[in-house]
């Protein structure tokens, strides 16, 4: 299974098989002679591995259809985490690259960075979802504007934490914004 898996995301990525392995700094599926380390015991309950974040899906459409990252303005991440700094310079690079960015040249591109690590294993977890580029898009645009809606939430609860007199008029106004934006958003998933 791993070889076929490595074989997919070689073919993805556009990359010969040793390279990716260099990428992915593990041995060689087909060694037969190679020592395998036991595995550990599978989980009694609960699902094999938890839902992709929002940063995540991003980074997995990104990573397919790279011209994502010109065609839309997508949204910055300020967390301090590898896949932020993962995102934050993919997004930038797809969008100053010279000419259209492909997978393979993304992937080339970052091969010895400190993000190459976490590009592979997005790219390796998009490999069996096998989605057109059209729903590719959708789901990028889709993590995208629940991102925006998150921050949106996130100043919206910010400027609810301090005193009323304490708010400057603009941060009044955007409070004001952000509660009819809310109490019109909560009516019509209500009236859903």
């Amino acid at each position: 299974l791993r070889a076929l898996v490595r074989a997919q995301v070689a073919e993805l990525a556009g990359l010969p098989a040793d390279q990716l392995q260099m990428l992915l700094g593990s041995p060689p599926a087909d060694d037969a002679n190679a020592p395998r380390a036991p595995r550990p015991a599978a989980p009694a309950r609960g699902p094999a591995r938890r839902p992709p974040s929002l940063l995540r899906s991003m980074l997995q459409g990104v990573l397919l259809e790279p011209s994502l990252a010109r065609r839309h303005a997508l949204p910055r991440s300020d967390e301090r985490t590898p896949e932020s700094a993962a995102w934050a310079a993919l997004v930038e690079y797809c969008v100053d690259a010279p000419g259209d960015p492909t997978t393979a040249s993304v992937i080339q591109y970052f091969a010895d960075s400190e993000h190459a690590a976490v590009l592979a294993e997005v790219l390796a977890a998009a490999t069996d979802q096998d989605l057109a580029p059209e729903q590719v898009e959708t789901q990028v645009l889709a993590a995208a504007e629940r991102w925006r809606h998150a921050d949106d939430q996130r100043a919206l609860q910010s400027l609810l934490r301090q005193p009323l007199e304490a708010l400057t008029p603009e941060e009044r106004d955007a409070l004001t914004r952000g509660l009819i934006a809310t109490a019109r958003g909560v009516r019509r998933d209500g009236d859903a």
